[in-house]
């Protein structure tokens, strides 16, 4: 072999070496792109709640062109079939239960672009594993958010100008919800960290909000319970010990400081349990309306309601919000919904906590079905062969 001749194979053979590391660092930048978008989809809902739309508008308009994008530099697309028939599924709903009911027929395509929007990223977050540091970024700005609100006394009933404080504990369900999917599609299963479902409890706690303190709580206990589950007999006692210390701990230090907020949590769930009379008299009200096959079938127009005028269009049931958007053709999403859930939940029990929590909180608001974080809920309607199926030597912390 002549020098030239030589020459050219170690060239080749460079190549070929540099050909999976240029691949490995444009799949880098793919997620690091995802990620972004994902974190400033986040902050336009956030600015939502102070009637900041802006940018918000500006996702959902650009949205389109950056999934298109993202398909096409897929060399193979999985749960194509799927994806298609939840978007003609959400099309075909919206657009007829809109021209049975006489809705606004530009607020339903914005409908039906968003629906894609969440379909496209249920699915991102169970093929890609985003870097997990984008949502800890989100979750610490808003703990630390809520902390600062705490210790200048705000009330946080009054913080956002067209919102209660049951946004504060949504926000924290959802984000920390999002955390765990992202950690479970990138770490072992059962095995998690502790601090995004710790904190959200006790923001709830602040909060005040008798179904955030419930939902938050759920997702604390599925949190330990999965870690448990982990440990060999000897250590379940050693980690349950140390968990029952800093969560002592921490309560000690929360009732020292924020005393009044307990006081007043127990106080409301003594005096109204777990009942709401006007949500009760808004589900009475709008089961009443349906009295044709008509409003069965494609939901009843609750903007033709004077009775729902008092409560500002706000049916505070997301249940009955699916109903109002597509009709009966809700139960099918709530069917795959469900079936997703169970699927999973074999995966691991993390799953069926954090579906329960999010299923239980959206009961008591319309916050889901055809709203910018159905993502979490369609999120189970894929499934992920991806997930790490080995199991880490220790818990998160």
């Amino acid at each position: 072999m002549t020098t030239s001749t030589y020459a050219i194979v170690l060239m080749q053979k460079d190549e070929e070496r540099n050909i999976p590391m240029e691949k490995e660092k444009s799949h880098q930048l793919k997620l690091n792109i995802l990620s972004i978008f994902l974190l400033i989809y986040l902050t336009s809902i956030f600015l939502l709640f102070f009637d900041r739309s802006f940018l918000y508008k500006s996702v959902i308009i650009v949205s389109p062109f950056f999934i298109l994008t993202y398909f096409v530099s897929l060399k193979k697309i999985e749960n194509i079939v799927l994806i298609s028939i939840l978007i003609l599924f959400f099309t075909i709903a919206l657009l007829s239960c809109s021209l049975a009911q006489g809705r606004n027929l530009i607020e339903s395509l914005y409908l039906i672009v968003l629906s894609i929007l969440n379909i496209w990223l249920a699915y991102v977050l169970n093929k890609e594993p985003l870097p997990i540091k984008t949502i800890q970024f989100y979750l610490i700005t808003l703990f630390f958010l809520c902390f600062l609100l705490m210790i200048y006394g705000i009330n946080p009933n009054q913080f956002f100008p067209k919102s209660s404080r049951n946004t504060f504990s949504w926000l924290i369900l959802t984000g920390a919800s999002l955390f765990y999917f992202i950690y479970s599609r990138n770490n072992a299963l059962n095995s998690y960290p502790i601090w995004p479902a710790l904190l959200g409890f006790l923001i709830s706690l602040w909060g005040q909000g008798r179904s955030g303190i419930i939902t938050t709580c759920i997702l604390l206990c599925g949190v330990v319970f999965c870690n448990l589950g982990f440990q060999k007999n000897w250590k379940k006692v050693l980690y349950a010990s140390g968990i029952l210390v800093f969560f002592v701990f921490v309560a000690f230090l929360f009732i020292h400081f924020r005393g009044a907020d307990i006081s007043n949590v127990i106080a409301r769930f003594s005096r109204e349990g777990l009942r709401d009379t006007h949500r009760i008299s808004i589900i009475k009200n709008y089961l009443e309306n349906i009295t044709t096959m008509k409003a069965a079938v494609f939901g009843f127009n609750i903007k033709n309601d004077p009775f729902m005028e008092n409560w500002n269009f706000n049916l505070h049931n997301s249940f009955l919000q699916l109903h109002y958007r597509i009709g009966i053709s809700g139960f099918f999403l709530i069917l795959l919904i469900v079936k997703g859930i169970i699927r999973k939940s074999k995966k691991s029990n993390i799953f069926s906590f954090i579906a329960l929590a999010l299923l239980l909180r959206i009961l008591t608001d319309t916050v889901a079905f055809i709203q910018p974080f159905d993502f979490l809920l369609y999120y189970f309607i894929f499934d992920n062969s991806a997930y790490v199926k080995c199991r880490s030597k220790k818990p998160g912390i």
